[in-house]
């Protein structure tokens, strides 16, 4: 696992997933947590799982999943929610460690996808709020 990741919290989520999408998929999501400090492409995340784009891209089509771009950016996302919410991190410190580049690409993104402003995630249920929210969009395909 990177630095900026927690294993706990990668655990955590990858657990809420079994129930959510095939099992051959879960390499793919974990692979996405493992190195959430970087920005994948889906390139870089089916190159990893030993499988095409357009391969990944129809796995999750058939799954009736978010496109994998989505979920990618999601699972970072998703972490940086927790370390809002778990930290004293400044927002700007949170969008270098999940590569979001600045505060506000990260600010952008929450807005984007979670419809909430950063100062919103410092108290406790943010995370699983986020969480909520990540499952409905993974599943909506």
């Amino acid at each position: 696992m990177s630095p900026a990741t927690c294993p706990e919290v990668a655990e955590r989520i990858l657990q809420a997933l079994r129930s959510e999408v095939p099992a051959a998929l879960l390499p793919v999501f974990r692979f996405c947590l493992e190195h959430s400090e970087q920005p994948l492409s889906v390139e870089q995340v089916a190159a990893a799982c030993g499988i095409r784009r357009r391969a990944l891209e129809y796995r999750f089509w058939r799954a009736g999943l978010a496109p994998p771009g989505s979920s990618i950016a999601r699972c970072r996302l998703l972490l940086a929610v927790h370390r809002l919410e778990q930290s004293a991190d400044s927002v700007e410190r949170v969008a270098q460690q999940y590569a979001f580049g600045t505060a506000g690409a990260l600010r952008k993104s929450l807005a984007r996808h979670l419809g909430i402003a950063p100062h919103l995630l410092r108290g406790a249920g943010a995370f699983d709020a986020a969480m909520v929210g990540f499952l409905d969009a993974i599943r909506r395909g």
